[in-house]
């Protein structure tokens, strides 16, 4: 046990638990941010940088400047390898997005590391290594860990710079007489990265200055407790102004360094930034929200109460509502810590709030409060741990560590589908918080590659880019569903929940049975249907000299709105040679040319007499019933005429430009077309 006791053992185990679940399959779970933003942007803020272009570094007024360049260098990784010949030269999507997200992802399992330092100067290091596991493996934190993103970023740059900070004011014994430069210095570092990561990052601005006057309250308050006088106001006063500068200026300097744009603009870089704040996030998501069973466009100031409640594991809850209990009923022990703890709360409080009154809202935008609350909930397991007997101390611990390791290996590698006991789980969560980021859309791109027809036409959907990547085929916005270019649509949960735009897709869903539905660790996240193809093809074909063919529409069958039948419509010509004996017939085969379905009807009941006189075109429309339960498969349409007199098929002769398909004796191949059963 005394092993377990070493730092460096810490170290170890805490780079195992934050590695494992972050560093394997890093190019599923795409999101709709990375494809539509920052696969592009990172590329282009690396070749900005190399080309002298430093303007052309603003990209987005996030500004996200941290996020590219990570991106940045894992292109720069990638662009090595290939160059020393360990990669081809065509390097396949999900290569390629591994190498993107692999330096954001390796660090935070660095900022880890680095909060269990900073921790342990705090608080006993068992403390700080069960704070550290929770940090590692919440699935929340793992899951934007993964991604090409702000928020993980942005959350742990947080993290450092307030517990750096407080580090810089209080150790394990109390308050600093003064705060250590080193770490303020630090907690600097840290804030500037925050700052041009993502515009919430100013909100280190309140939560440092709320620890650096709780630092000054406290060295205030101890020579009154002791009888002695105390600290003057001028002094401390001047000691607030030299820690703000040590925190403020480097950090700007930070800034300043790492975006290549404040090196020429700065004013059009700060100015980007402001015009995001107001423009963008003083906006409610403009493809709509979901909150409690309601689409709403600005869900209130219950939104990240519930959805980070949605988010918490069992294990962080109970932690929660222990050192709920621990502040009421020992509210002296806690204040040993000399406010370490009320400020940590303090800092995840002035996040939510923050968030809490904006118009745009999104879970992970208060996912910098989720470190902070994972601190918190340690604290609470460690204090519970301690008023239980050795052998259930430890039982709980290692009922915690298999349940968070068991729960990971679950959900590996779709982190963002955790939804957790306080929302009823996978069961519940749809119904009350709002889901989806892409994640998924690759798990429904596999199912779409085996369909046979997937290849023929596109796929329409709410996120394009997103599915893309995967899809075997070619993929079209949602809107694009009735212009009979297309095959497939999938419906996303997220637009399932908020309603947006629902006149592209609320024909299908949920009116009508899906042919598929994806799940994702238990949570339907996408509905594939069906879609019925409008085919106009102007086919010309004469039948000996009775009839000419001019063409056809056609709408083959789909799931919902034609489940039961190929709704066929021949533009027909009559000749002189039409006779009484002459019979139209329709066969539909499928891929082993096995006939499902046989149709036969006398020309002289579908084309009027007065047509055959005038020798006019006319159209008829036929509807072949299509058995409901017919498997998933590739489908002919077969036409001919036949003398019913003597059996022989009439010949089809001087095909005009372009040419019908004949795939027999006087057959013509009307149509290929794939239909599904109207139940998946």
């Amino acid at each position: 046990m005394k092993l377990l006791e070493r730092k460096s053992v810490h170290f170890i185990l805490l780079a195992c638990a934050a590695l494992l679940p972050r560093i394997f399959t890093l190019g599923r779970a795409f999101t709709t941010d990375e494809a539509y933003h920052w696969q592009h942007r990172a590329p282009a803020f690396l070749a900005a940088v190399r080309e002298g272009r430093f303007a052309d570094t603003i990209l987005t007024g996030h500004p996200g400047v941290t996020t590219m360049w990570l991106g940045s260098f894992g292109i720069m990784l990638e662009n090595l390898l290939q160059a020393i010949g360990l990669l081809g030269s065509e390097i396949p999507f999900e290569t390629h997005l591994t190498f993107l997200r692999l330096p954001l992802t390796l660090t935070t399992v660095i900022a880890v590391l680095i909060a269990y330092h900073l921790l342990s100067q705090l608080v006993p290091s068992k403390l700080a290594l069960l704070a550290g596991l929770l940090l590692g493996s919440d699935p929340f934190l793992v899951g934007h860990s993964r991604v090409l993103h702000l928020d993980a970023l942005l959350s742990y740059f947080t993290l450092l710079a307030t517990l750096s900070l407080i580090v810089a004011c209080f150790d394990a014994q109390g308050v600093r007489s003064r705060p250590k430069a080193s770490y303020l210095l630090l907690a600097s570092l840290f804030s500037g990265f925050a700052f041009v990561t993502k515009a919430p990052g100013i909100l280190l601005l309140p939560i440092g200055g709320c620890v650096l006057l709780a630092w000054a309250f406290s060295i205030w308050r101890q020579p009154a407790e002791a009888g002695q006088t105390g600290a003057s106001l001028g002094y401390l006063f001047g000691q607030l102004v030299r820690n703000c500068c040590i925190l403020l200026i480097p950090a700007a300097l930070v800034a300043f360094i790492t975006w290549p744009a404040m090196w020429v603009v700065p004013g059009e870089a700060v100015n980007r930034v402001v015009r995001e704040v107001i423009d963008n996030g003083g906006e409610p998501m403009h493809w709509g929200n979901f909150l409690l069973g309601q689409a709403e466009k600005d869900p209130g100031l219950l939104y990240y109460v519930v959805t980070l409640a949605g988010r918490t594991t069992p294990w962080t809850a109970l932690g929660l509502v222990a050192l709920l209990v621990a502040a009421i009923r020992w509210r002296a022990q806690l204040a040993r810590r000399d406010l370490v703890i009320p400020m940590i709360a303090l800092a995840m409080l002035i996040i939510v709030a923050a968030m809490s009154v904006t118009a745009k809202k999104a879970d992970r935008y208060a996912l910098p409060a989720v470190p902070l609350l994972q601190i918190l909930a340690s604290v609470g397991l460690y204090w519970l741990g301690g008023h239980l007997p050795m052998i259930w101390r430890r039982l709980g611990m290692g009922l915690i560590v298999v349940a968070s390791a068991a729960t990971l290996a679950w959900l590996h590698p779709y982190y963002l589908a955790y939804f957790g006991p306080l929302v009823g789980g996978s069961a519940g969560a749809p119904k009350l918080v709002p889901i989806g980021w892409g994640e998924g859309l690759d798990v429904t791109a596999e199912w779409l590659n085996q369909q046979p027809d997937i290849g023929q036409r596109k796929v329409a959907t709410w996120s394009p880019p997103t599915l893309l990547p995967y899809l075997n085929a070619e993929t079209t916005w949602q809107g694009d569903v009735t212009s009979g270019n297309v095959n497939y649509l999938v419906v996303y949960v997220a637009q399932a929940q908020s309603g947006k735009e629902s006149q592209y897709f609320g024909s299908y869903y949920p009116k009508c049975e899906p042919l598929h539905v994806i799940q994702v660790r238990n949570i339907d996240y996408a509905w594939i249907y069906r879609v019925n193809r409008h085919r106009n093809d102007y086919l010309f074909a004469n039948f000996g000299d009775s009839l000419q063919l001019d063409g056809y529409d056609l709408l083959t069958p789909d799931t919902c709105t034609s489940p039961g039948a190929l709704k066929l419509t021949l533009h027909l010509t009559p000749k002189a040679g039409l006779h009484e004996n002459l019979f139209l017939f329709l066969h539909v085969l499928d891929s082993s040319a096995n006939k499902i379905q046989e149709i036969n009807l006398p020309l002289q009941s579908i084309i009027p007499a007065e047509a055959v006189q005038s020798g006019e075109s006319v159209p008829y429309v036929i509807e072949i019933p299509f058995p409901s339960d017919a498997p998933n498969d590739l489908y002919q349409l077969i036409a001919g005429i036949f003398d019913v007199s003597t059996g022989q098929r009439i010949p089809i002769i001087n095909q005009a430009d372009p040419p019908a398909e004949q795939v027999g004796p006087d057959l013509l191949n009307l149509a290929d077309f794939a239909v599904s059963p109207s139940q998946p």
